[in-house]
């Protein structure tokens, strides 16, 4: 799913994606949505040569985990970056990684 999708989905539904997934929500949503997302991403790799599907998984797993937190945290503290800024850090941090991004 491209970025931009992802981040249109997750708007339009924002009210439900924010009480689910806060403090009192539903801890089994976020796994939900993961579930609901994978096999999409999954069907689209599966015919790519040289693949394997069960690294795949996690690495799915993973961006899934980082994209679902970071856009909950984006509404907790009431979109203090834009919607471009957000859209922006986490294609750099897909891109380049989180290693780049710390002053290490």
């Amino acid at each position: 799913m491209p970025l931009d999708v992802f981040l249109n989905v997750w708007e339009q539904n924002a009210k439900y994606y924010s009480v689910l997934l806060g403090d009192k929500g539903d801890p089994a949503f976020a796994r939900k949505l993961k579930n609901s997302i994978k096999p999409t991403i999954m069907k689209v790799l599966e015919d790519k040569p040289d693949i394997d599907l069960r690294e795949i998984d996690y690495i799915l797993e993973y961006t899934l985990t980082a994209m679902i937190g970071i856009m909950s945290y984006w509404f907790i503290k009431e979109k203090t970056l834009s919607r471009e800024s957000l859209f922006s850090l986490m294609h750099r941090l897909m891109e380049d990684g989180i290693m780049k991004h710390l002053p290490l």
